[in-house]
């Protein structure tokens, strides 16, 4: 291929080798566009580019924010040709930040550096106090900080579990700190995610209601009858009715309220294919000269054996 003379010297952009051979498989034709448009321009101004490129401006600062994550752009500076050309040919290995142990760890300088640069936490912090009626403590300043950058929690997640610990009467923030450790762990790390998550608790929570106040059970639900009730609805299948029959036949049989006996009721009916009030009522009755005392109705050993229950998924 020839290239006219037109009697003045051509125009160049370079680009290193080095640059070449690290990116050129990697990065999209749309970052490699933007990175050439900033040498020919000298410039990193999204509008600018984006004007010369035709494209959006939130595009082209991707592109920008991609090349400065790699090292090949500065954030600031003007002489973009020579810091592009001073990029290394391979990538140089650093040993990973050592994290806190724990928000107590961290430095006053630390969280007041921390809030000074990032506006997310500022945000968190207005919207927390605003929850609280009153300023953060330096325990809790330092606690939703280490949960922001170190748990990895976005700020509208946070405030979604402080919300959700103060709605259930729980506003100390050990137990909110507790609450974004098993999120974080659990990878409910997002605003859906988040909300798919206590719309399911608030699910649970409201059939749990349901069934305590149909049983007459006063007090509060232990974890091990949460455990059975979740079992019943999502395991086996059975809605409020069955349930209840399941309790009555309970009653009848042993006089008291038992949930591992209800929970035998309802697995045998559901091996049985009984789903039904009618699929019930067609049961063979066990026979009523059966003793409670009898040995097959000693309670306490029954529920002894009966008090695993298959996890629900």
């Amino acid at each position: 291929m020839t290239v006219e003379n037109t009697g003045a010297l051509p125009s160049f952009v370079a680009v290193p080798m080095s640059i070449l051979d690290r990116y050129l498989s990697v990065a999209s034709g749309l970052q490699w566009k933007v990175l050439l448009a900033v040498l020919r321009q000298n410039s990193t101004d999204p509008a600018l580019l984006g004007t010369l490129l035709s494209l959006p401006k939130g595009d082209v600062s991707e592109a920008l924010l991609y090349w400065q994550r790699e090292g090949v752009l500065k954030e600031t500076g003007t002489s973009l040709n020579q810091q592009i050309t001073a990029v290394p040919p391979s990538p140089v290995k650093t040993e990973p930040p050592k994290l806190p142990v724990n928000a107590n760890t961290l430095t006053a300088s630390e969280v007041a550096t921390a809030i000074r640069e990032k506006e997310e936490l500022r945000f968190l912090f207005s919207v927390l106090e605003q929850l609280y009626g009153r300023p953060l403590t330096q325990t809790e300043t330092k606690g939703y900080v280490y949960i922001c950058e170190y748990m990895g929690l976005p700020a509208d997640v946070i405030l979604m579990a402080a919300e959700y610990c103060m709605d259930n009467g729980k506003s100390q923030f050990t137990y909110i700190q507790k609450v974004c450790a098993a999120w974080s762990e659990e990878e409910i790390n997002t605003h859906t995610r988040a909300e798919e998550y206590l719309k399911e608790q608030n699910r649970r929570h409201s059939r749990e209601e349901t069934i305590r106040s149909a049983l007459g059970i006063s007090s509060n639900l232990s974890k091990k009858q949460k455990e059975y009730i979740a079992f019943w609805y999502d395991r086996l299948g059975f809605d409020l009715e069955m349930i209840l029959l399941a309790y009555e036949r309970t009653m009848d049989r042993i006089g008291q309220l038992s949930f591992p006996y209800m929970s035998k009721i309802l697995q045998n009916w559901h091996e049985n294919g009984i789903m039904t009030p009618q699929d019930a009522e067609r049961e063979p009755k066990p026979s009523k000269n059966r003793n409670v005392n009898d040995a097959s109705y000693d309670l306490k050993e029954f529920e002894r054996r009966s008090m695993e229950i298959p996890k629900i998924d």
